[in-house]
């Protein structure tokens, strides 16, 4: 169940809480897997897991940092005017979400494309 059906269900059963809404077993269940994966990830030591700086993903060091203050009406072309393609900046920025930014607030944004090779 995504977050529409979710607030939808909240309004049918006059729900305030997620725990007042009554839900299917799976969807239930969902929260609580998510708060577990959590804790684990905070301190996987204390649950028994042993990770060493090669299990982690590498930071992406050779990249450029832009700051983004205004609309962006598409992902795309602004990954192409950087010199890359809309996957490797979602890649690059797992921030993203939709396929444009509308930035309302006018908060900034830094977006980390690849350097260009040369």
């Amino acid at each position: 169940m995504g977050g529409p059906r979710l607030t939808r269900e909240m309004q049918v059963q006059r729900a305030k809480t997620y725990e007042e809404v009554n839900l299917n077993s799976e969807t239930s269940r969902y929260l609580f897997r998510i708060v577990a994966l959590k804790t684990i990830l905070e301190d996987p030591a204390s649950f028994g897991y042993q990770l060493s700086p090669d299990d982690y993903y590498p930071p992406f060091r050779d990249c450029n940092q832009i700051q983004v203050n205004e609309p962006v009406p598409n992902w795309g072309d602004f990954a192409i005017k950087h010199g890359t393609d809309y996957r490797t900046l979602k890649v690059y920025n797992p921030w993203l979400k939709a396929s444009s930014l509308t930035n309302k607030a006018r908060k900034t944004y830094t977006v980390l494309v690849p350097k260009m090779e040369k």
